[in-house]
């Protein structure tokens, strides 16, 4: 009997450790877009992949709560075909009135000349905040080395937000 539950335990402990393995899509194409799946799937993180673009980019989307729980974001993952390169954007961080057109031009210089690693853009198409972000790293370190840019990034965005973006949003 006490063989038999140990056996039991055993082949659930191997069925939950290996589950998370098994959590990537097959639809996957590019080994770094794996690896970084894999890091969001052991931290728990719920993601969408949306799949390769006409550009070749396979894209990820992966939302977001910053503030409070107040302010929702959503970063964008185009993850390059050569398996080195990504560009990170969370487009709409802030939507802010027209009259501050001028205004959220001169925050975003401040904020990209005192944040690496991050670049603030005003889309004068819809008079937002665009943040972007673009990255090399190597197929083996993929998923821990774009991990720890977007928290800095989610890290980034959350300062700009609570000092200065939050009092010109919509």
């Amino acid at each position: 009997m006490k063989r038999t539950v140990a056996l039991f335990l055993t082949l659930a402990l191997m069925i939950g450790l290996a589950s998370t393995a098994f959590a990537v899509p097959d639809t996957v194409k590019f080994d770094s877009t794996k690896s970084f799946l894999q890091k969001l799937d052991d931290e728990s993180l719920n993601y969408t992949l949306v799949g390769v673009e006409d550009s070749g980019e396979e894209h990820v989307r992966l939302g977001s709560t910053i503030v409070d729980d107040n302010h929702n974001v959503t970063f964008q993952f185009f993850f390059n075909e050569d398996g080195r390169r990504v560009t990170i954007i969370v487009w709409n961080l802030i939507d802010f009135d027209a009259a501050n057109l001028e205004q959220m031009y001169k925050i975003c210089n401040e904020l990209n000349a005192g944040w690496k690693y991050a670049s603030f853009y005003v889309d004068e198409s819809d008079n937002s905040i665009t943040v972007s972000c673009d990255m090399v790293f190597t197929p083996e370190t993929a998923g821990d080395v774009l991990y720890e840019v977007m928290m800095r990034l989610y890290n980034v965005m959350k300062s700009a937000l609570t000092d200065t973006l939050l009092s010109y949003a919509k």
